[in-house]
């Protein structure tokens, strides 16, 4: 894990919500556009962020200098925490140094490709995924420790970035999701008292729109998904959802 230092704050915007303004965003696990896309609609609310990036280093480093001018303050690091509990313990306590806190954990979550004819049996796929969750839930009970020791409240949001696709890779992401749904309600149960609220964002199933769980909110589509998934993101950190607490959100890709 390597960190970066950059002078941040710039270039001046009107942000859109304007309550965002200072809040401490902590992103973990950014690995395509989508996580570069978020990192930008945070950074445009003026806010103070700390970003991880498992991108190759011409494309991590692209990132911090284009989102570095316009957030109120930037600490970046790179490099793979999933499978180094050691690094990703160390990235959870710079990312909770970095401004005293942590208004807002976002995990990005993504498995290796996988081929629809991937002939290995469940248990190596159940590996798998364990692997990917493992600094979800590291980063999350940091950030809920921390939340019970200061009296700070905060919020922490799993976000899958596997998209569906047919045999293997459908097994795949349909095992990575309902671990994430678990994940997620387990962690809102256990963290209320510490005033966390906790919630999973999860790419919606195209031939099942309406997902296959009680607990999944469907959102209404949007002609591009980033900027779907930014919206909620933005909306989430604002504190206007804390009631769907637990909750799965399916968005559609």
């Amino acid at each position: 894990m390597s960190p970066r230092k950059i002078t941040a704050g710039s270039v001046l915007q009107s942000p859109t919500h304007p309550e965002l303004d200072g809040q401490r965003i902590f992103l973990t696990g950014i690995a395509d556009g989508t996580g570069e896309a978020i990192a930008r609609a945070f950074a445009q609310q003026r806010t103070r962020l700390v970003l991880h990036s498992r991108q190759e280093p011409a494309r991590a480093t692209a990132l911090a200098d284009g989102v570095a001018p316009i957030a109120a303050g930037l600490r970046f690091f790179s490099g793979d925490i999933a499978s180094d509990q050691a690094a990703c313990e160390r990235l959870s306590r710079a990312g909770l140094g970095a401004y005293g806190g942590v208004d807002l954990l976002i995990n990005f979550v993504s498995l290796p490709a996988v081929q629809a004819d991937d002939g290995r049996d469940v248990v190596d796929f159940e590996d798998r995924v364990a692997d990917a969750l493992r600094p979800a839930l590291v980063l999350g009970r940091a950030v809920a420790d921390h939340a019970r020791n200061s009296g700070q409240p905060a919020t922490v949001i799993h976000v899958s970035l596997a998209r569906s696709g047919r045999g293997a890779a459908f097994a795949a992401y349909g095992m990575l999701k309902a671990g994430l749904e678990a994940m997620a309600q387990d962690q809102a149960r256990r963290w209320f008292s510490h005033d966390v609220c906790v919630y999973a964002f999860v790419p919606g199933l195209p031939d099942d729109p309406f997902g296959d769980e009680d607990m999944v909110n469907v959102v209404p589509a949007r002609a591009n998904f980033d900027a779907s998934l930014g919206a909620l993101l933005l909306n989430a950190a604002s504190g206007r959802s804390r009631w769907l607490n637990g909750v799965t959100v399916a968005v559609p890709a």
